[in-house]
Order: structure tokens, then C-alpha cells, then sequence
């Protein structure tokens, strides 16, 4: 069973924007169209049919309820307020405010759907405002309902709330709107009609999966402070919150700024709202780098969960698993706890005999609360409530030495719920020694130490024996909790935690089949120094130290990882077959890991995979279209003016007061009946409405029915006809008695099936109705005959059950086309797409095109084909072999400077003889012995031709934990910069910036990844996963492709932009590569490697080719690198030599910019000044180019939490230049990787074959 959802805590926004005020609120009311409640208590709606359904996690639905207690709900109407409904309570809802409403004196609930523009334009830009990256989204309905000024339980019409809900779909997908006007929520909760008090009101969403358990809910939802949610958002409106809904994935409800990355600001004080966050028993604390909260005594917890040692404590959740075979399913665990005397009382219910007697054996499943709600005994003393605020997950591994079993318990908790009791849920998988029926287990005292392994992460380790029927069994238990701390905070000494645990007792009743484990807890610092500490424990990389009761100072290898603790090593649990990916998907072993990816032809996370359908292999309604989505999966979308899914799609119908449609001789009117507005004829006349004429008329129509058939109006053909009437068949002219015989047959009387024909049986000499093919029934009725009863399936087809239509049909495997019943290989011979210079041949079991000799392509584009310079080097010696995209070759062209065809070239002058040649936009600057032109600032291109620049601003991007700041070259006292960006729970070292893209990409050594985002902050995705330990990185924005080092694979790689086309350049004679550098006019990279015994700084070509050591002698650990493009020059920061040095491509002219930079980390240079990022001083500092004494280091902004890593320049316009793979990827398929003299290689990913990568063959 998935765990607990969650919602961390959205943004609240204060004092961003005034409220909303009422007639800000979308239109509602009689006069706009709506429905309304009846008065009353605990009222809902019938079901109301919607035009455009709407999407709601993974499903979509066409109908919907509402409910006076402030919420929505789907597929039943939930009208009760009960106290103890605590979202989740397994109900598909929307709850904009649900608590206990009672309008019998105060306030109305109004309701309606609308296809109105102007509304649907409205909804539109503010979800496109919260939701850049959903600008495609066009919403088609809007479904709003109002609670305006209702009062609360019991008649209570005192204090009145008002607040709306707005649902906008497209028939695919949904968000909803929140809004709370100014004063509009005034109470919180009802009175309560019985048992418990009410709880405030909850705000959020349930999916109703009753074994996911996934729902959302928004900040202060059932405490007090959902008051202020009139005044908090997360659009920057305040009271307006939006959401989306739909298209969920298996995933959760999608907040702004999930996907792309922004969303408001957090807040950084407590001043400017951080205080908000706390819980009402905490105060807020200011540190350096951001806020915590902490408790107020006498209540314990983290700040976020607060609870008071002297009220009794409750824990409930599922227990679920397998043990030695047996599937538990989920079933409940409750638990009691007096925490003023540390006394647990656990207990797991509807458990068998057989299973609940060994279940005993699991009695550290109750062990957990122990430590949370242990009794301190001394000053330093902290129990685990203390610590996690009841907010954690729990790993422990149990080894029964009798008979080797294992047993592995995790639990998840996630903090107190809105009546104060801690949720927590539990899964057990392995297997247990046999404890015979009848027999109780016992456990005499023990003493226990929690150590902190390392910020947010406590582990312990314990051997005890237990006894069953007098005799011992030893076991052992190793655990690791982990929770999150509050990251502004300094990481304090906590010193290992002793807990004692005394008066265990543990049962099983078979009469209640109960589960019981009893126990009392207390805890102290241990006494002495830290073993750990003190003994120098050499542990491996991969473990940590932990303090055992019996033993001592303890190396255990951490999770994924195997051994004594001195050594460890990776458990591949791809070989083992422990990993949990999806049949159709490939597990690949990572470094205490594993990852899973989809197998081609197949879309999902890797755990989950699923056939990725095509175009052709799905049939839309004649009024749709066939579209990929965001995963490429084919979908069926209705055509404009239509709704639907896409498989079944109906015209949009306006209703009359909308658009005011009705024939002349109509009017509009509402229709209670069907609960909407109608164009109905007047009198005299007769129609659907929208076309009407005079009654006498149309009734001639009508003249010759059979006297067992009525005249009915037909509203599709607009006039009347006859039909017979209940018990009778046929045309309305002729009628007949269903089953009676009756001398007409069909020829007399046509009585067939639509889909049957009259035939003459000669055998019978007479007429019958007989089903047309396809179709199976007695002719009288006949339906359509599908390939589960009759297999009509092509060969290359197979029988599927297709739910969109309700029944199963063929369909066309992969690589064939039609409809199933007639399947055709795929390809040119079925659509003829071929080049006129190409054939449609035969390949294997598909038809493909191939180009005819003497030309070269891909079969659907061909080219003559023509020897390019880049095979045959022909071009002057003062020219250069380029790419030329109108002829899709590459061509030789002169040198700047020069002019002639490329094969022969002579001299021109240059701009210091002719400064005419130069942009008006330009200046001629000297550059070695030659002069260029350069584009003036705020001007970007080639000096020749220079075009105005949109962003003239220029800046630094630098890496601090887990967030990424801007700051300016030179901070003013109105901006010392800001943070753009926070990712909880990373490590950001290496950055580098796309000048011309306008985004910036970042190494991410806790999770092994490479991510980008846009220069704002915004559109954040991950690029690369699966690294060990990524570092450097650096960015080609000419040929689009990004670089990186990893120091634990000890490589070097390369890959599209897009993280696509993976391939490692170096993976040997490297011991810790670092920081790395890119020159793409020039084709050259570089990189620092400080091994110890032999540092050095390296230079290649950017295809992996010429590698050779640029210097090696007199350094220390060189950390970050920078290319002067003003000069030519490679510069590095040395941690090791305190110094900043540059030479210049060759290795030559090295010499010393400055040499007292305590401990360097990362460097950058922009107009011929130096910046560092120190780990010793925490600080940004900088030096002119040609200054011996540094600048005023730089004021940061605040926000940032320890040691600074990464640096780079975000400029206005990139340096001069191009290389051979700027246009088409330099006519590679994969990998174009520039080299010197305006050449390139084109090279395969390590993940295609080199042969089929050639087979295929490059545009060349």
C-alpha cells in the first residue's frame, strides 16, 4: 500500500498583492444562469450532467455533485458532515472549505457550467499567468459554484464565509481555482452535532483510492489559521489558489512551479512570513541563512509538529507485508502512548492464530515509539519526537540467529493529523522463526544507542535474545531513520542517545486476534566520549559508525551496499532480482541502487511501463484528431467545436441564453425538466426551437399512421412521423404485435434490422431478415460481431479489450497498419513518401526508402551526392571547411580576411586598414597580430554583423547547498542579488550558463544528476540521471551539447543538450577530475585533476581526440577552471597552492594572478576580472586582471546554508564565433563534436551500435 500523501508546505506569499475583493470573484447568481441548493443542512445535488467533463487524478468524469458542506464530489454525492471525516476519507472530493455548512438561515450554494468567452478568457490568462508551461491548455467549460455567505452549524447566521470554486476543462485535463475574497472566511468550524468537536475547516483534494490513499492538502487545512488563506496564495494573488487536477499519472495534485520550476518566492524571515509556517505551540527563530521554528515548551517536537508530553498520544496506519509466504493485507495498527511516563501501548489487528502467535516476533514494529515519546532524563536527553516531530522513515533489518530468518520493517510517518494523532504506516517482508499457538514471547530489558550518522539520518544497532518457552534466541537489529532538520539552522554536536527499555510485554489474544506489544521507555546522552570519535573507527565511504550496547563502535554499510563496515561494496540488485521494476522495463545497477528504464516501445517512470501506441494504431471519432502528448503516447483529441475523449465526440451545443440561437418564432426558456435553457416554438408552431413552423403543416406528415402507432415529432429531421406504439413493430404505417406470428414477412413489411436485409430462403419459400456480415442475431435484432466471439483478426492483428468502446476489437500489431481485420506491413509501400530520387524497397519485414545510387539521404530527402571538403581536404590554405545549409555539404570558404571561392584566397585588408568593414554596431580591436571586429555592448554577432541585444545584463550564478543565487557584478544597496532557485534535499557543485539559449545547467552530486533551468529559475528539469559523482559541467552553445566530469567513475562524457546521446570521451588516467571548460570556436576543452600524487590541468580536442597534459608541475588540488576569451588563455584555482594561474592554449606564458586564496573552489572572469568562490572565508571575492590586491568581495544575498561551490558568468551576449556543427547539427545524426580549424567529428552515444549507427549513416 503506497504511504501517506503528504503536502509539503506550499509558499505562502504576504503582502504580495491586496485581497480579492468580491467582484472578483467569478459571475454568480440567478441572473447569471445558475442553479442553487436547497436551504438547509448537510444538502446535495443530484447529478448534474456536464457538457465537458472534467479530469480528476487519473480519470475523467462526466458528471459531478455538489455539496452544501463545501465541497465537490464525484461519482456519489457525499452530503453528511460527520467530525471524525478527516481528508483522506476515501471520497473522490474537492473541498475549497469542507466543514460543517448550514445555510437553513444564512446563505446561499449556486451552481453552474459555462462555455461563456469572455469567463473562459478570463480563466485562461490567470491559469496561464500560475502555469507558464501550460500555455497550450485551452480551457472549453467552466464548472462554478459558490458558497456566498452561508453560515455554519447548528443555524448559526452570526459570522458568515463566502468562497468559490472554479473547475476549467478541456475534456482531458482540469485545474481548479480557489478563491477566498476579502472577509470572507469568518468561522472555522461548526458547532458539532455529536462525539468529537469539529475540526477547522479542510481545504484540498482526495482521490478516493482507497489502497493509494493519494491526496493534497493546502496549508493551515484543519487548524485555524485556514483563515488566512484569504490572505496567503501561490499564484501572487492573494486568495486565489490554482491547481492542477488532472492527468496525474499515478502522480499527485501539481502546484505552481512543479513543472516549470518558479512559483512565488518562500519566505526567508520570519518576519515576512516564515512565522506563519510554525505550528501554533512554536515560536520562529531568525539564523544567518533563513528561519527555523522550535517548540515552546513544555511542548516537544520539530516546530512544524508540536504536541504537549502531559496529553495522551495516538498513532494509527496500516500494517501490511508478506511474511514467510503469507500476503498481509493492509490491515490496522493502532497505538497508545502516555507520554508523561514513556508507556507504549501498540496494537495490530484482525491477525489469524497461526499468523498473529509469530507475529509476536516483530515486536520492534513498536519499538519506534519508544524512542519518539521516551521519557529525558537529562538536559542533552532527546527522544525522537523531539528531533522528527513525528515526520520520518524507518528502515529496520531484524537477523533471527534461529534458523538464519530476516525480516525487514518500514515505516513511514508523516506528523500529527488535524485531530492531533500521528499517522504512520508499516510494511514487514521476510520471514520469522515458528512460534507455536498458544505461546507468548518474552523480552527482558534492554538498552539501546541512536546515533547520528550524519544531518537528518539516526542510526542504531542492537543484539538481545528474546525467550519462548524459557529457551533464548538471539537477534540482532540495525536501523536507520531518517527525517528532514531545518537547514538554516547550524548543525549542532548531538551526542548519542542511550534508550532504555524496560516491562516489555508482548501477546497475542485469540479471541480478539489481537497483536500486542508493550513496553516503557526512557533516554539519556551516553556516558563518556563518542566511541566513534574516540576510536577513530576508519569505516568505509559507504558506511557509517554506530554505537552498539554490547559491542561497541560499530561500521555498517549503509543501504544498498554489503559488508563488514570497513569494506563495502554495491549489492547489484539487478543480478539478485530485488529491484522493482516493471517486466517491461531494463534495471540497470547504480552505487546502492538501482535504476529502471522502459523498454523501446514502451513509456513510464520504469516501474511502471506501458505500450506506447502510435497514430496508426488507434482510431479517432470522424471529428477528432490523433495528437502525441508530453510522453508521446498517442491520443485522440476532438476537433474544435466538438467534446469528448476523442474516440466519441459530440457537436458543443450553446445553450439559448448563451447564444441567443432560437428560430423567430421561439423563445429561450428554462426547462426544469432537463435543467437547462431551451429554445421552445410558440404556440401555433411546432420544432426543436431553433427551427419551428405552423403546427397544421407538419402534421399531414401524419395522415396514413397505423392505428397501433402514434404521431410523434422527430427532432433530428424537424417533422412529425409515424411510430408504433409499446408492443407493436414496425414502420409506423404498418404495425404488428411483437411475438405474434404474422402472415406480412419482410417483403410486405419491412420489419428488418437496420443492419439486415430482406432475403428469399428457398428451402422456406419465403422472405426472412438476415444479419448483414459482421452483424449476428435472429434479422429481427442484430448486433456486431466482435472478435472475442468470432476471430476475424488479421494475422499480424490480435484481439484486444478496448474500454473506450466497451467491447473488443482487432487491432494491427506494431509495425503494420489498418483496421485490424486487413493489417499492411508499414511503410513506403503503403504511403509512397519516398524522394523522386529514391525507391521503396524491401528491408527485412518492412518497406523502407532508399536513395538511388550516385545520390545520399535518408530515402525521403536525397541529394547528388558531391565529395565534401570534410572528406577530401581541397580547400586554400587560407580558407576553411564549413558547413553550408543550402547545399547540405560542407563547402570551403576564405578566412576572414580573405576573399576568393575557398579554393583559392587572397588577401583583403583587415579593419585596421579599412574600419569600414566593421558594423556600425563594432569597434577593430587588436587580437594577436591581426585585427577584428568586435560588437559595441549591448550588441551581440560576428563584429561584421551585430544586432541589438534584448538583456544587456550581466551577472553571477553561484551554487550554495542546495540553492542557486544571482548576484551582480557590482551590488548597489537596492539589489545584492537574490536566490532563483532552492532544491531541498541536493547539492549543487559544478554551473555553467547557455549565453545564448538564456538557460544555466548544474551538477547535482547527491541525487547524480545534471539539471537545467531558464536564467529566472524557472522550467527546472532534470537533464542526466544515474551519475556517481557529477562535478564540472560546461556548456557548447553552438553545437548544444553540455560536458561534464564525474570524480567517482572517474570520466569524462558528453551529451546532447536534452541529456540524449550520452558518450564517455575519457574514462582512463583519471583520478579525481573536477572542474572542465569549453572553447567551441576553437574545438578545444579542458579539465583539472587533482590526484594527489599528481595533479594537473588537461587539454583535448572537444571530441575526445589530441589529449596531452597542459600543465602538471607545482600544483596543489586545482579546483575550478575559466577560459579568458578575451586573450586565449585557461586560468585555474588551486586550493592546494592558495594561488590563481593562467597559460595559454599551448601551456605556455603561465603566470600568477594572485596567490593568497585561502581554499578556492570554483572560478569565473568577465571584463578582465577574476572571481572565486572560498570554502575557508564562505565568501565571493574577486580581483582585476592586473591588480595585486583584491576588490571588495562581493555582499551575497541571503538565504544560502554552508560552503560555496560552483561560479560562473551569465553574459549579455556569447563570445564571437561559430564551428561546423552551428546549423543541422553539423549533419550529424547523434553527436556533432566541433575541433580546431572549423572541423568536426561525428561520433554514436554509447548506447547505440556503432554498426547500426553507421549503417544508418550520417548526412554527410
Amino acid at each position: 500500500m503506497a504511504g501517506f500523501r503528504v503536502l509539503a508546505l506550499i509558499c505562502l506569499c504576504v503582502g504580495i498583492s491586496h485581497g480579492l475583493s468580491r467582484d472578483k470573484l467569478f459571475p454568480f447568481g440567478a441572473d447569471h444562469g445558475d442553479r442553487r441548493l436547497e436551504q438547509g443542512d448537510d444538502i446535495s445535488s443530484t447529478e448534474i450532467a456536464l457538457n465537458i467533463p472534467v479530469a480528476f487524478y487519473d480519470q475523467v468524469y462526466y458528471s459531478i455533485f455538489v455539496n452544501c458542506n463545501g465541497h465537490l464530489s464525484l461519482e456519489t454525492e457525499v452530503p453528511d458532515f460527520r467530525s471524525n471525516l478527516i481528508i483522506p476519507f476515501g471520497f473522490k472530493i474537492i473541498a475549497p472549505f469542507f466543514a460543517d455548512v448550514d445555510t437553513s438561515l444564512s446563505g446561499y450554494v449556486y451552481y453552474r457550467e459555462t462555455q461563456d468567452q469572455t469567463l473562459l478568457a478570463l480563466a485562461s490568462r490567470q491559469l496561464w499567468q500560475a502555469f507558464p508551461a501550460r500555455r497550450d491548455f485551452q480551457p472549453r467549460a467552466l464548472f462554478i459554484v459558490t458558497w456566498d455567505q452561508v453560515g455554519y452549524y447548528k443555524s448559526g447566521h452570526d459570522k458568515t464565509n463566502t468562497f468559490q470554486v472554479v473547475l476549467a476543462s478541456d475534456g482531458r485535463d482540469t485545474f481548479s481555482m480557489f478563491l477566498y475574497p476579502e472577509d470572507g472566511l469568518n468561522w472555522v468550524q461548526g458547532q458539532g452535532k455529536s462525539g468529537p468537536s469539529d475540526v477547522p475547516g479542510q481545504v484540498g483534494f482526495d482521490a478516493g483510492d482507497a489502497d493509494q490513499r493519494r491526496y493534497f492538502t493546502l496549508p493551515a487545512s484543519g487548524n485555524e489559521a485556514v483563515k488566512n488563506l484569504v490572505s496567503w496564495t501561490n499564484t501572487g494573488q492573494a486568495g486565489l489558489w490554482i491547481f492542477r487536477i488532472g492527468q496525474t499519472q499515478g502522480g499527485d495534485i501539481e502546484s505552481p512551479g512543479e513543472q516549470e520550476g518558479q512559483g512565488m518566492e518562500k519566505p526567508t524571515t520570519c518576519a515576512d512570513g516564515g512565522d506563519r509556517t510554525c505550528h501554533s505551540s512554536a515560536r520562529c527563530e531568525d539564523f544567518e541563512n533563513g528561519f527555523c521554528c522550535r517548540c515552546q515548551e513544555p511542548a516537544i517536537g520539530n516546530g512544524k509538529n508540536c504536541v504537549k508530553p502531559s496529553r495522551t498520544q495516538r498513532v494509527s496506519g496500516k500494517f501490511s507485508g508478506a511474511v514467510n509466504g503469507i500476503i498481509i493485507e493492509p490491515v490496522d495498527m493502532h497505538a497508545y502512548v502516555i507520554a508523561s511516563d514513556g508507556r507504549t501501548y501498540t496494537a495490530i489487528s484482525r491477525m489469524n492464530p497461526e499468523l498473529g502467535t509469530m507475529m509476536q516476533a516483530v515486536f520492534p514494529v513498536g519499538g519506534i515509539l519508544g524512542w519518539l515519546f521516551a521519557v529525558p532524563k537529562s538536559p542533552m536527553a532527546k527522544n525522537g519526537f523531539m528531533l522528527t516531530g513525528g515526520d520520518f522513515n524507518r528502515t529496520a533489518s531484524i537477523q533471527f540467529n534461529d534458523g538464519g530468518h530476516q525480516l525487514t520493517i518500514r515505516q513511514t510517518a508523516v506528523g500529527n493529523d488535524v485531530r492531533g494523532h500521528m499517522l504512520m504506516n508499516t510494511v514487514v517482508e521476510g520471514n520469522i522463526p515458528q512460534i507455536p499457538v498458544g505461546t507468548e514471547l518474552e523480552v527482558d530489558d534492554y538498552k539501546q544507542e541512536y546515533t547520528r550518522a550524519r544531518a537528518g539520518e539516526i542510526r542504531s544497532r542492537l543484539t538481545h535474545t528474546y525467550r519462548v518457552n524459557g529457551v533464548a534466541k538471539r537477534f540482532s537489529i540495525e536501523q536507520i531513520i531518517r527525517y528532514e532538520e531545518c537547514p538554516a539552522k547550524p548543525m549542532d554536536d548531538l551526542p548519542a542517545q542511550r534508550l532504555y527499555t524496560t516491562r516489555n510485554f508482548i501477546t497475542y489474544n485469540n479471541d480478539e486476534q489481537v497483536v500486542r506489544f508493550t513496553q516503557t521507555n526512557r533516554v539519556s546522552t551516553a556516558i563518556g566520549l563518542d566511541p566513534c570519535r574516540e576510536a577513530n573507527i576508519l569505516c568505509d565511504s559507504h558506511a557509517s559508525c554506530v554505537l552498539d550496547a554490547s559491542t561497541g563502535a560499530v561500521c555498517v554499510c549503509r543501504e544498498g551496499y554489503a559488508g563488514d563496515g570497513t569494506t563495502c561494496y554495491d549489492i547489484d540488485e539487478c543480478r539478485l532480482n530485488t529491484h522493482d521494476c516493471h517486466q517491461n522495463a531494463q534495471c540497470y545497477n547504480t552505487d546502492g541502487g538501482w535504476q529502471c528504464r522502459c523498454l523501446p516501445g514502451y513509456i513510464g517512470d520504469g516501474k511502471d511501463c506501458y505500450r506506447q501506441m502510435t497514430c496508426e494504431e488507434i482510431s479517432c471519432d470522424v471529428n477528432a484528431r490523433c495528437e502525441y502528448d508530453e510522453n508521446q503516447q498517442a491520443v485522440c483529441v476532438c476537433n474544435t467545436g466538438f467534446s469528448g475523449d476523442g474516440h466519441r465526440c459530440r457537436p458543443i451545443v450553446f445553450t439559448c441564453n448563451e447564444v441567443n440561437n432560437c428560430d423567430e418564432n421561439a423563445e429561450c426558456a428554462y426547462d426544469y425538466e432537463l435543467r437547462k435553457y431551451t429554445c421552445q416554438c410558440n404556440d401555433g408552431f411546432s420544432g426543436d426551437g431553433l427551427y419551428c413552423s405552423e403546427t397544421g403543416e407538419s402534421e399531414l406528415n401524419c395522415e396514413h399512421c397505423h392505428e397501433q402507432a402514434e404521431c410523434l415529432y422527430d427532432a433530428d429531421r424537424l417533422f412529425f412521423r409515424c411510430q408504433c406504439s409499446h408492443g407493436y413493430s414496425g414502420d409506423g404505417y404498418t404495425c404488428y404485435q411483437i411475438g405474434r406470428s404474422t402472415q406480412d414477412s419482410c417483403d410486405v413489411v419491412n420489419n428488418c434490422d437496420y443492419n439486415a436485409r430482406c432475403v428469399y430462403d428457398d428451402q422456406r419459400r419465403s422472405y426472412s431478415c438476415q444479419c448483414n456480415a459482421g452483424y449476428h442475431g435472429d434479422g429481427l435484432s442484430c448486433e456486431a460481431v466482435t472478435c472475442d466471439v468470432t476471430d476475424n483478426c488479421d494475422i499480424n492483428a490480435e484481439c484486444r479489450y478496448d474500454s473506450r468502446y466497451g467491447h473488443y476489437r482487432c487491432v494491427c500489431n506494431s509495425g503494420y497498419l489498418g483496421d485490424g481485420t486487413t493489417c499492411q506491413v508499414e511503410g513506403c509501400n503503403v504511403q509512397n513518401f519516398c524522394d523522386s530520387n529514391a525507391q521503396c524497397l524491401l528491408d527485412g519485414d518492412r518497406y523502407v526508402c532508399r536513395c538511388n545510387e550516385g545520390f545520399e539521404g535518408d530515402g525521403r530527402v536525397c541529394r547528388q551526392s558531391i565529395v565534401p571538403c570534410n572528406q577530401v581536404n581541397n580547400c586554400d590554405i587560407n580558407a576553411e571547411c564549413l558547413f553550408d545549409p543550402n547545399s547540405a555539404s560542407y563547402t570551403c570558404a576564405c578566412r576572414l580576411g580573405y576573399e576568393g571561392d575557398g579554393f583559392s584566397c587572397r588577401l583583403t585588408a583587415d579593419c585596421q586598414q579599412d574600419q569600414s568593414i566593421c558594423d556600425g554596431n563594432a569597434r577593430c580591436v587588436p587580437r594577436g597580430t591581426d585585427y577584428v571586429c568586435i560588437c559595441n555592448p549591448g550588441f551581440r554577432g560576428d563584429g561584421y554583423r551585430c544586432a541589438p541585444l534584448g538583456d544587456t545584463t550581466s551577472y553571477l550564478l553561484y551554487s550554495q547547498g542546495d540553492s542557486i543565487f544571482q548576484v551582480p557584478f557590482s551590488p548597489s544597496s537596492d539589489s545584492h542579488g537574490k536566490r532563483i532557485l532552492y532544491a531541498p534535499g541536493s547539492l549543487a557543485v559544478g554551473i555553467d550558463a547557455d549565453c545564448y539559449a538564456r538557460y544555466f545547467y548544474w551538477t547535482d552530486v547527491y541525487s547524480g544528476s545534471i539539471n537545467r533551468a531558464k536564467l529566472d529559475g524557472s522550467g527546472v528539469e532534470s537533464i542526466v540521471d544515474g551519475l556517481q559523482s557529477p562535478e564540472g559541467v560546461a556548456v557548447d552553445w553552438v553545437a548544444e551539447n553540455i560536458y561534464w566530469t564525474d570524480s567517482e567513475s572517474d570520466s569524462i562524457e558528453v551529451s546532447r543538450f536534452d541529456g540524449s546521446s550520452r558518450k564517455v570521451l575519457f574514462n582512463t588516467n583519471l583520478e579525481h577530475p573536477r572542474a572542465i571548460a569549453v572553447d567551441p570556436i576553437r574545438g578545444v576543452m579542458f579539465w583539472t585533476d587533482w590526484n594527489r600524487d599528481h595533479p594537473k590541468v588537461e587539454r583535448s580536442y572537444m571530441d575526445g581526440s589530441e589529449r596531452m597534459a597542459l600543465v602538471e608541475s607545482d600544483l596543489g588540488l586545482p579546483n575550478g577552471l575559466v577560459i579568458d576569451f578575451d586573450t586565449y588563455h585557461v586560468c585555474w584555482a588551486d586550493a592546494g597552492t592558495q594561488r590563481i594561474e593562467c597559460v595559454n592554449y599551448e601551456g605556455r606564458g603561465r603566470r600568477i594572478i594572485y596567490d593568497l586564496a585561502p581554499y578556492s573552489f570554483d572560478l569565473a572572469y568577465d571584463n578582465q576580472v577574476y572571481y572565486w568562490t572560498d570554502w575557508d572565508l564562505k565568501s565571493l571575492l574577486n580581483i582585476n586582471q592586473f591588480s595585486d590586491k583584491p576588490n571588495e568581495e562581493l555582499v551575497l544575498p541571503q538565504g544560502g546554508n554552508g560552503r560555496l561551490y560552483g561560479l560562473t558568468t551569465v553574459k549579455h551576449q556569447c563570445p564571437g564565433g561559430s564551428n561546423a556543427c552551428a546549423v543541422n547539427n553539423g549533419g550529424c545524426r547523434f553527436l556533432c563534436l566541433p575541433t580546431p580549424n572549423g572541423a568536426r567529428t561525428c561520433l554514436c552515444p554509447d548506447d547505440v551500435d556503432e554498426e547500426e549507427c553507421n549503417s544508418i549513416g550520417l548526412l554527410l
